[in-house]
């Protein structure tokens, strides 16, 4: 019973696989968190340094990780059910198909920014092509930027 408890003592393997560790690196009075000589972690046996690291990605992959997205998650709902804030926080992470944003950014001549927050409910699924846009003309697109065309895109959404 013994064994079978140890195999899943994971903060236990861990604390006594870091205490050999600082065995090794401590000796003779040096730092051994922060020390830049390398050849002092070549002592260091490979089966402690595979254990503790084994250790350490058990630990984050079984508990720490699914924990934290789980307290994550949780907080997120919450705020959006009971608090009703944090809407762009909780429908990015819900993966929705509606509800995009996006910024556009503008240097102006003068060299003023312009931000236009730019939010749309429904994003449209099914387009067609535009029968009024005209295509590309050469001369037009070196002077006359897309956005000021009067159809500048070739699809249009039905």
């Amino acid at each position: 019973l013994k064994t079978a408890l140890a195999v899943f003592d994971l903060p236990g393997a861990i604390g006594s696989t870091h205490l050999e560790m600082c065995k090794v690196l401590c000796a003779g009075g040096s730092p051994c968190t922060w020390s830049n000589e390398f050849m002092i972690y070549q002592q260091i046996d490979r089966l402690t340094i595979l254990k503790y690291l084994s250790a350490i990605g058990l630990y984050f992959v079984i508990f720490a990780v699914p924990i934290a997205g789980n307290v994550f998650g949780s907080w997120l709902a919450l705020s959006l059910v009971v608090f009703n804030s944090q809407y762009d926080e909780g429908f990015s992470s819900l993966r929705m198909e509606h509800y995009k944003n996006f910024l556009k950014f503008k240097i102006d001549s003068n060299g003023d920014l312009e931000i236009y927050a730019i939010g749309l409910k429904r994003v449209p699924k099914h387009w067609k092509k535009d029968p009024q846009w005209e295509g590309y003309k050469k001369e037009a697109t070196t002077t006359v930027p897309s956005w000021s065309l009067k159809t500048p895109s070739k699809w249009v959404p039905w």
